[in-house]
């Protein structure tokens, strides 16, 4: 897990500086996301990321990276369920063009987190279509639609893949 955070972070880090953008643009802000995860019609069980934060990096008009940290806190136990993060590598296929990246994207999302309640690891690997909004004034405002799977590996749980749908809304200012 440890090697996987350190490759997504110097990825990270090289791709900020491929850009050809001169000025870097950042939205900080607020993603109070709902997930959850289905396998054989469980029970109705969802989890809500009570460390709503996110940021996001805008490479160039067209682009950007995105990174959230997950703690969840399950909806059937009222316990801490999952403690990693989220990156996303939004993709603005008819924004608007202009300084900055907004209108319609699709952004391939990959999760990493570790299952308190199973002892196990999770890997999220999932599609987010939505629609991004930035205000004259720097306000932003992003709605997408998480779609895809986690596996889950080690710890008590289920071992494999299970469906995974989230709802992702962002609230924040992008300077």
């Amino acid at each position: 897990m440890k090697k996987i955070a350190l490759y997504l972070t110097l990825l990270l880090a090289a791709s900020m500086t491929l850009n050809a953008q001169t000025s870097k643009r950042l939205f900080i802000g607020i993603l109070p996301d709902i997930t959850r995860e289905i396998k054989d019609n469980e029970d109705k069980v969802f989890s809500v990321n009570v460390l709503p934060l996110v940021a996001q990096v805008y490479l160039n008009e067209y682009n950007g990276i995105r990174i959230s940290p997950l703690l969840n806190l399950d909806s059937d136990t009222k316990q801490l369920s999952n403690v990693g993060g989220q990156l996303a590598f939004p993709i603005y296929f008819l924004a608007k063009r202009g300084a900055l990246a907004s209108g319609v994207y699709a952004a391939p999302v990959v999760g990493f987190s570790h299952n308190r309640r199973s002892g196990g690891k999770e890997l999220t690997l999932a599609i987010e279509p939505g629609y991004s909004w930035i205000f004259p004034r720097g306000f932003s405002m992003n709605l997408g639609l998480q779609l895809g799977g986690t596996n889950f590996s080690g710890g008590s749980a289920d071992k494999g893949w299970r469906n995974h749908a989230g709802l992702k809304f962002s609230l924040g200012y992008t300077f």
